[in-house]
């Protein structure tokens, strides 16, 4: 997830004005640790992605789930059992 440079911008000035650690700004805003440690060296998003997009095969997970009982609610949500 891609977090707007608003928002990282914020996580950092509260940090900063509050003195907080990575890790105590990164569990006041329930965001990673690795986020926060990133937002640090550069709060910019990145503009590009360095891998390809994943797409999921829908039919096949539906299998795979009915395989193992694990049901799964119209919006393709899986409930946990």
């Amino acid at each position: 997830m891609t977090y707007p440079s608003s928002f990282r911008c914020k996580v950092l000035s509260v940090r900063k004005k509050e003195g907080l650690t990575i890790t105590q700004a990164a569990a006041h805003f329930c965001v990673g640790i690795a986020s926060v440690t990133r937002w640090v060296k550069n709060p910019n998003p990145k503009q590009t992605r360095n891998k390809p997009v994943t797409k999921i095969d829908m039919i096949a997970l539906a299998l795979m789930c009915r395989r193992s009982r694990t049901p799964i609610k119209p919006n393709g949500l899986v409930d946990q059992v």
